[in-house]
């Protein structure tokens, strides 16, 4: 009855979630690009990179089920490259012709195969980590089914070994890939709970482990930290559902809403953030710097909401 309760209201509010992780990483950028600090906020803020990982929980959550649903591996792929691909190719496109004419260059920066490989690769990378993971998963998803607990154990134990020796040996290009690993686990393990729908039942077993790996996001280095970040993601997608089920259904519709825009909302916000928007206002116009970041935050939703309703006209358009 419990394990029927947590899985339901995930999968109720999963949008929801999804629109509250977005605007926790919108925050951690902020700090990350511009050093904003939002008072006894801001230790909650420097660790917004665990809504990445809520992101991948879910997202390995919800694949399950739609690659059960899929007759073959080719349906499954096909059905990821339609969802990803159109606002990937759209957007980063769109950015690299906004910053060629922001340097008054002609803007070639588009058909640069490098600008897209590090596009994708690093500036972008949460973009970079699903295409390998969806890649993955059909792997991944046979794996669970046949030990979950062992794959578990396998995911941490490969996603350790190459965070820490990109963590000792200076990898170049390869040191990217931290990022990647590091998120792996996470991933596995929203698989695995859409396969055993009670795995996540003892919420003493939650609360232990949070107990003891949130102090060790601010004592581990970061290639590490972003490994300890599981116990809270899976917190957070096992209780915020309890307590949006007791909110105003009109709240939990705007985050809904706020969801389903979070491919858009992330392009936009780490392009804007990346060439010093808050910065520009309040450095040009004299702008408070919170006023800013309130008016950088409401111009990516309306880009982002205009963005994914030029694109689904597009992808109609062309699937007739």
């Amino acid at each position: 009855m419990e394990a029927s309760q947590v899985y339901k209201l995930m999968t109720k509010h999963r949008l929801a979630i999804f629109g509250i992780a977005t605007i926790w990483i919108f925050f951690r950028h902020t700090f990350y690009y511009n050093q904003v600090k939002y008072s006894f906020l801001t230790p909650i803020v420097q660790i917004g990179d665990c809504g990445v990982d809520i992101f991948l929980f879910l997202s390995g959550f919800g694949l399950y089920f739609s690659y059960a649903k899929c007759f073959s591996k080719r349906e499954f792929y096909k059905k990821r490259v339609i969802r990803i691909l159109p606002t990937v190719l759209f957007l980063i496109g769109l950015f690299a012709i906004s910053s060629d004419l922001i340097h008054g260059q002609m803007p070639i920066t588009v058909f640069s195969p490098k600008y897209w490989f590090y596009s994708v690769y690093a500036n972008y990378w949460f973009i970079g980590a699903i295409l390998f993971l969806y890649i993955l998963f059909p792997f991944i998803c046979f794996c669970v089914k046949q030990n979950a607990i062992l794959t578990l154990m396998l995911t941490f134990i490969i996603s350790l070994i190459v965070v820490t020796y990109i963590h000792l040996f200076n990898t170049g290009i390869f040191s990217q890939l931290v990022v990647y690993f590091a998120r792996l686990p996470i991933f596995v393990l929203g698989v695995i709970f859409a396969h055993h729908q009670n795995l996540l039942v003892h919420k003493k077993t939650i609360l232990i482990l949070l107990f003891f790996s949130i102090p060790c996001l601010f004592c581990f280095p970061k290639d590490f930290q972003r490994m300890m970040y599981f116990p809270l993601a899976v917190a957070i997608c096992t209780i915020l559902p309890l307590f949006l089920d007791k909110m105003p259904t009109l709240f939990s519709n705007i985050l809904s809403r706020f969801g389903k825009i979070s491919l858009e909302f992330y392009l936009i916000h780490v392009f804007l953030l990346g060439i010093g928007i808050v910065s520009f206002l309040n450095k040009e116009f004299d702008v408070n710097i919170y006023v800013g970041v309130l008016v950088t935050f409401l111009f990516t939703i309306i880009c982002s909401m205009f963005s994914s309703f030029i694109i689904s006209k597009i992808t109609q358009l062309l699937g007739r």
